[in-house]
């Protein structure tokens, strides 16, 4: 079964599988192996279709694809979303992860903990998020005073 992105061609043969089995709905179980497109299964079939059923429309008892607005669509490069790290502030205090601190100090998130767990650096243990997991926040005043 094939994976991975999507091709023009691929769509416009989706299109064409779903007209022939078109009824008040799409029956998918009627759908044979070797109709699919470059052999996806039904369930990236049905997942794509919803994707595109957006740029169909139809007309003629048939669904057609508005190419215009799908070749719009499909050129556009997707935006990342740029996750910024900010530190959690409780009453004027600037808290830092257990990561955060590692990343500043340049040395692994096992040895904060382990700073953590031999009193060496004091920390806000957080309610876990399951059983042998724990969540720290260490304030900023304290990873000032290691620097000291």
């Amino acid at each position: 079964m094939k994976h991975g992105k999507w091709t023009q061609a691929e769509d416009v043969l989706l299109v064409s599988t779903i007209n022939k089995h078109l009824a008040a709905k799409v029956k998918w179980d009627n759908i044979q192996d070797d109709e699919s497109p470059s052999g996806r299964g039904v369930m990236a079939m049905k997942e794509r279709w919803r994707r595109i059923s957006e740029f169909c429309e139809f007309e003629d008892q048939r669904f057609k694809i508005k190419i215009r607005q799908y070749v719009e669509r499909n050129s556009q490069k997707p935006k990342r979303q740029q996750v910024q790290k900010t530190s959690s502030v409780m009453n004027g205090i600037d808290f830092m992860t257990t990561n955060e601190v590692a990343d500043f100090l340049r040395v692994s998130s096992a040895t904060v903990r382990n700073m953590i767990q031999s009193n060496k650096l004091k920390a806000i243990r957080l309610p876990g998020r399951g059983e042998g997991y724990t969540t720290y926040r260490i304030p900023k005043s304290e990873v000032e005073k290691l620097l000291v």
